[in-house]
């Protein structure tokens, strides 16, 4: 194991120093597989970001209820999230009315499904277990982003096999 970090460092290093790699194109290089799941992981903190500061505007500044202001950070967060993992993550270009309505219709599917888990799990920790709202949100967005990334490398940009990413 410790071979392989020594490896990536090395590669890293080179990649980093050759003057010859525009550099726009070293860290996906450095990255290798890994890539699209560490774009996917930065998305994905940015996605929570938004979510947290619609969440805690609406619970802090105005005192909406923190169901309702998980409700309206979760479509905030959920439009913000397709877009940039459409154009970022996934790479994929295709706005055809046909492709990217079945895209964004799979994608708020599946962020339904981590919508009501997310709900759920405010409503016990903060009903049954009488965790603080503000505390019980941060644990859910960890299970939230990783329901999200499995559905999303999984189904909803998934790439077909046979080259092209048209649905």
């Amino acid at each position: 194991m410790s071979f392989k970090i020594k490896e990536f460092l090395s590669n890293s290093r080179k990649i980093m120093k050759d003057k010859n790699i525009p550099f726009s194109k070293k860290i996906p290089l450095c990255l290798g597989e890994h890539y699209d799941f560490v774009l996917y992981f930065v998305v994905g903190v940015l996605t929570t970001v938004v979510n947290l500061i619609v969440y805690f505007s609406l619970v802090n500044l105005t005192e909406v209820d923190p169901y309702t202001s998980t409700a309206v950070a979760w479509v905030v967060s959920m439009l913000f999230a397709f877009f940039v993992n459409k154009i970022w993550v996934f790479s994929d270009k295709d706005w055809g009315f046909k492709h990217a309505g079945y895209q964004f219709i799979t994608f708020a599917a599946a962020r339904i499904l981590s919508f009501g888990i997310e709900e759920l799990v405010m409503f016990l920790g903060i009903e049954l277990c009488h965790i603080n709202e503000n505390v019980i949100k941060i644990p859910t967005q960890v299970a939230v982003v990783l329901i999200n990334y499995v559905a999303s490398k999984l189904f909803i940009f998934k790439k077909k096999d046979d080259g092209s990413d048209k649905k």
